[in-house]
């Protein structure tokens, strides 16, 4: 009886997985909160051990820049760029002209940002002696530490996510889900550790440190493992297909930095976000990231599922010109993704102080912290709606390969938030970094709508001509 039952059991828990499995959307949902729980377990643990102490504020600090260059800039703009082309291909049937075209761009990537880590290990140095006598140099000696420690991640990052992206393309959702997942694994082995075994706050940093840069080998590792090239690849046959190669990687770096230069407006945002946070009171800059955090969670768990997977749809429907196709998608991505983001927003805004408490009052994380973070949280809640349309409309003109229109709202939208944190936050304080951030995702999320609008009736003029 009990062999019959778990036979039960095993055959019940295939057809769950089959059923899974062809619903792509569903299965990175399922990840992506396995993800949010990794990460908020991640956020705990790193609340309870450090606070929002000084040397929070300057982990947080340096991990910021290592993982803007690296993740939020690089690693993102060739990841969602390359899906396009990477999908073409693979319609075309054409693998080992995929694979080869991942070679070169990958080997091209990992010399760029290596250089690239070099020369940003050389400036932040020259910078180190510069502020040597200023109020603050402690502070930033202790965050350039970290810092160094951190730099494999820029070149790290950005060989995962050519790997995921490939995956992807190939409408493999599971690996590329499972790989953020695996990092954040490693992280919190590491914090865990530290609070363990007592280790002091500057120690500790930099032990999270080594942990972060170790977890990015993990993860590399993890995907590429699975979309490892299995095919040869000797120089000769490369040199033989060298003009077409070429072109599909040209084709990648050509729309890599009109999106790199798109995410580099959010990014500057973020930077000066930080930057103020870092000039407040101690405590300020952890809490801000505790609060972003948080806002962030909704997004990583329902607007990401929902993302990662329509680019490669779209771009299919785009190359095959079924244009309807698309927009049929889209509507229901984007009805789901506002009912989603209104209700977490409204939520995340009326009870963030006793969800603060509840998930970080612990430790380090004394009262005056959840008062901090409660009051950044507020404007950060609002945000979730306009940030979460914009990363659909970001994905539908990134799957048409026209940036344009991004490129001029982003642009507009940022300036408007900096303008309103440097307005606003010598009188209101940390508060009125979290209102900006709500007031340009806003701004960014409706502009995004009527842009698209205009476009589908566009097209549906023309089917209604033809």
């Amino acid at each position: 009886m009990k062999g019959e039952g778990r036979e039960n059991v095993q055959t019940t828990l295939q057809q769950i997985w089959l059923r899974i499995k062809d619903k792509p959307i569903l299965l990175v949902l399922l990840m992506n909160v396995l993800l949010a729980g990794s990460g908020f377990l991640k956020d705990v643990l790193f609340a309870h051990y450090l606070g929002t102490t000084e040397t929070a504020d300057a982990f947080t600090f340096a991990y910021f820049i290592a993982d803007t260059i690296g993740n939020n800039l690089i690693a993102t703009a060739l990841g969602v760029v390359s899906i396009p082309i990477f999908t073409a291909l693979v319609l075309k049937g054409n693998t080992k002209l995929l694979k080869r075209v991942t070679a070169l761009l990958s080997s091209s990537v990992f010399v760029s940002t290596v250089v690239l880590s070099l020369c940003f290990y050389f400036a932040g140095k020259l910078a180190e002696g510069w502020m040597s006598d200023s109020s603050w140099s402690t502070k930033y000696q202790l965050a350039f530490h970290y810092f160094v420690l951190m730099l494999p991640i820029i070149v790290l990052f950005p060989l995962a996510l050519i790997g995921s992206s490939l995956l992807q393309a190939q409408y493999r959702f599971l690996v590329p889900s499972v790989g953020p997942v695996l990092f954040n694994a490693v992280f919190i082995i590491g914090t865990a550790l530290c609070i363990l075994f007592r280790i002091g706050d500057e120690w500790g940093g930099t032990m999270l440190s080594g942990s972060v840069t170790l977890a990015a080998v993990v993860y590399v590792l993890y995907i590429w493992q699975s979309a490892r090239m299995k095919e040869s690849k000797s120089i000769v046959e490369i040199m033989q297909e060298k003009k077409r190669v070429r072109v599909y990687t040209n084709a990648i770096i050509a729309h890599f930095f009109p999106y790199f230069l798109l995410l580099s407006f959010t990014q500057v945002l973020l930077f000066v976000e930080r930057f103020l946070a870092f000039h407040l009171p101690e405590g300020t800059l952890a809490s801000l990231n505790y609060a972003y955090r948080l806002a962030q969670m909704p997004i990583w768990v329902f607007v990401s599922a929902v993302t990662t997977v329509i680019l490669p749809e779209f771009s299919a429907a785009i190359t095959s010109k079924t244009f309807i196709s698309t927009i049929k998608k889209m509507k229901s991505s984007l009805v789901i993704t506002i009912l989603l983001s209104l209700a977490m927003s409204l939520l995340l805004f009326v009870l963030r102080e006793p969800v603060i408490a509840l998930l970080f009052k612990r430790g380090a994380f004394t009262e005056k912290s959840v008062q901090i973070t409660s009051t950044i949280l507020a404007g950060y809640s609002l945000s979730i709606p306009g940030t979460s349309l914009s990363l659909i409309g970001i994905r539908y003109y990134v799957a048409k390969r026209a940036l344009s229109l991004p490129l001029l709202f982003l642009f507009v939208t940022t300036v408007i938030s900096i303008a309103f944190d440097f307005l606003f936050v010598p009188k209101w304080g940390a508060a009125a970094i979290g209102y900006g951030a709500a007031l340009g995702s806003a701004i960014n999320g409706l502009l995004f709508i009527a842009a698209i609008r205009m476009e589908w009736k566009k097209i549906a003029w023309k089917e209604l001509s033809v």
